[in-house]
C-alpha cells in the first residue's frame, strides 16, 4: 500500500519566518524611504505602517501556502515552489504598498512606481534567501506519512 506524505509546519515556525522577513524588509524600507524623502519622521511612520500590515499579511500568506502541496517533498519546498511563492507574494505586496506609498508619502504615481520597483527587487532577493534558509532548518517542520 502506497503512502502519501503530508507536510506542514508549526505556527511558531511560520511566526519566526514572518518576523525574520519583516525585520529585514523594514530595515530596507526605512533606508529606502529615507533616501527618497530625506525625512526620518516620515520614513519612520511609513516603516512602522509597513511593519504592522506586512507582518499580518506575510503570516496569513505563508499559512495559506501550507495548504498547497504542490512542489513539496517531505517538508521541503522545491526551488520552483519558493520562486513561485516569492513572485506571487511580491505582486500582492507591491499592489498594497503602491497604494500606501501614495497615501502616506504623498508620492506621485511615477515616484511611487520607482520607489516600489526598487524596493521589490531588493526584498524579492531577501524573501527568496529567507525561504531557502528556513527550508534547510528542520525545527518546526511536521511531516506525516498517511495511507494513500
Amino acid at each position: 500500500m502506497a503512502t502519501k506524505i503530508k507536510d506542514t509546519e508549526t505556527l511558531a515556525r511560520t511566526g519566526f519566518k514572518a518576523v525574520t522577513y519583516r525585520i529585514l524588509h523594514i530595515i530596507t524600507i526605512f533606508f529606502l524611504s529615507l533616501i527618497f524623502t530625506g525625512s526620518v519622521a516620515l520614513s519612520s511612520l511609513f516603516a512602522g505602517t509597513v511593519l504592522i500590515l506586512g507582518l499580518s499579511i506575510y503570516y496569513i500568506y505563508d499559512r495559506v501556502w501550507l495548504l498547497v502541496p504542490w512542489q513539496r517533498n517531505k517538508g521541503d519546498d522545491s526551488r520552483k515552489r519558493s520562486m513561485v511563492k516569492t513572485i506571487v507574494y511580491r505582486v500582492l505586496t507591491f499592489s498594497l504598498a503602491f497604494l500606501g506609498t501614495r497615501a502616506i508619502l504623498n508620492f506621485s504615481n511615477a515616484e511611487a512606481l520607482v520607489f516600489f520597483i526598487t524596493d521589490q527587487l531588493i526584498v524579492m532577493v531577501i524573501y527568496f534567501i529567507v525561504e531557502r534558509i528556513y527550508n534547510s532548518i528542520q525545527k518546526g517542520k511536521i511531516i506525516k506519512e498517511i495511507a494513500a
